[in-house]
Formats: C-alpha cells, sequence, structure tokens
C-alpha cells in the first residue's frame, strides 16, 4: 500500500466497511494470540487515540497510563496530539534526543514509528533506570537510562510475563520493580500498536490483503446469517474471515 495511507490506496468504500465488520467481529474475541506475547502481538485497529492517565484500561487498573485504544476513547485525536502525548508517556519527554545532539519533534518520531519502524526501533526511547528491571536482560546500571525497541526484541516475553504479574496488583501494593516492569510493558505495547496502525509491519502487499478480505465478506456474512437462522452454513467461509481477522488482532 502507498505510504499515503488509506486515500492514495486506491481501496474502495465496500473494503473500509468490511474492515469495521472486522472490528465488530474482532472485539468479541481475545487480543492475545495464542502461543505469542501479548506486547508482539497487538494491533490498532484504525483509530489512533490515546488512553490520558486515569483512563480506566479492559481488566486493569486506572493508575497507569493506558495504552494505544481504537475506538474506545471519546473522539479521536489529531496525530500531533497522538504524537506528543505517546513520545511523553513512552519518553517521558516531547522531543527525542539522538546521539550526537540531534533532536528529534514528536511528529518527526512518530511519522518513522508509522512509516520506517526499523529506523524508530533504533531511537533510545524506553526509559529504564530500575536495577532489578535492567537485570532481567543482564544488563548493569550505569549513567544511561534510554534504550531502544530493538534492544528489547529478545526478551518480550519475559517483559509481558512479568508485568502480567505486576497488574494484578493495585499501585499501592506494587514494589518499585513491578511499577517498572509493569511501564516498561505498557510503553513498549503502546509502541507496537502505533508500528502496527496503519498497516501490518510484517505486511507485503497490504492492499492485496485488504482485497483479499473484501472478497471474502459477502460469504462470510451470509454464513453467518445462515447459521444464526439454524440452517445449514459453510463453515469454511467464517473461517477464512477468521483467520483474517485473526492476523489484525
Amino acid at each position: 500500500m502507498s505510504r499515503r495511507g488509506w486515500g492514495g490506496s486506491g481501496i474502495s468504500i465496500a473494503v473500509h466497511a468490511a474492515l469495521l465488520f472486522a472490528v465488530a467481529f474482532a472485539a468479541s474475541r481475545s487480543s492475545r494470540i495464542e502461543g505469542t506475547p501479548a506486547i508482539a502481538s497487538q494491533r490498532t485497529k484504525f483509530v489512533l487515540t490515546v488512553a490520558p492517565p486515569g483512563f480506566k484500561k479492559a481488566g486493569g487498573s486506572n493508575n497507569q497510563p493506558g495504552p494505544l485504544r481504537a475506538a474506545r476513547m471519546p473522539a479521536a485525536q489529531p496525530l500531533d496530539t497522538v504524537a506528543r502525548n505517546s513520545l511523553l508517556i513512552i519518553h517521558g519527554k516531547q522531543e527525542l534526543e539522538l546521539e550526537g545532539g540531534k533532536r528529534l519533534t514528536a511528529m518527526q518520531w512518530l511519522t518513522d514509528t508509522l512509516l520506517n519502524a526499523p529506523v524508530a526501533d533504533q531511537y533510545p526511547v524506553f526509559v529504564v533506570q530500575n536495577a532489578e528491571v535492567l537485570g532481567l536482560f543482564g544488563w548493569q546500571q550505569s549513567d544511561r537510562k534510554y534504550f531502544s525497541f530493538a534492544e528489547f526484541g529478545p526478551f518480550l516475553k519475559q517483559i509481558d510475563e512479568q508485568a502480567a504479574q505486576s497488574d494484578k496488583l493495585e499501585a499501592v501494593q506494587r514494589s518499585a520493580y513491578q511499577s517498572a516492569i509493569l511501564n516498561l510493558r505498557n510503553g513498549l505495547s503502546l509502541y507496537q500498536r502505533l508500528k502496527n496502525s496503519i498497516q501490518p509491519e510484517d505486511a507485503q502487499n497490504f492492499a492485496s490483503e485488504l482485497h483479499r478480505f473484501e472478497s471474502t465478506v459477502p460469504g462470510a456474512a451470509k454464513a453467518a446469517r445462515e447459521r444464526s437462522m439454524g440452517e445449514n452454513f459453510d463453515k469454511a467461509k467464517l473461517d477464512d474471515v477468521a483467520a483474517m481477522i485473526q492476523r489484525y488482532e
């Protein structure tokens, strides 16, 4: 798909309707892919919104900044607002300083995150200062406190497992380590959702994927209607569209 996004791809309005069908269908399904760390499996579904501090997460507490949300917030936010809020949640600042003194605005960082993820993955954007968290990765505590997504790549499963345990506790019950690993997981989760908000980062031909999905929707809708009425239905058509939807969960 063209980097111009939806409008530049030549995709019909029917595809947009099909995607809305996918959102409704996927909303009733788990957002965790079996056997895959939640951090690595999360996808943003078409609307960029950031849950502010105090927004209650699904299944979580309301005292931690929530991850990127789709169709759950009162209103969508302008991209520059998404950029500033996201970078503030992840980095603690609304500007990113790189080696050599180069600085990126929040919008420049978000642009790379959306359109040039391999480069953005190298930016030292995540804050980790807790010695126990660093020790989880075999790193020594030093003056350095900013790390890149690429550095955390081999440890996503560990981070997710540790954070899941911490998330079961109320904020006042968490140790400094538990709060730090949970904040790191939330930041990584938000970053992953941003990276996949325009299209899946591993997509080779996203326009082709959308056209294929569009072609399966009528048959799947017919099968779903027949099933709801207790009639014979084509299960393969439902399974086919379900498999494609799972890719974007």
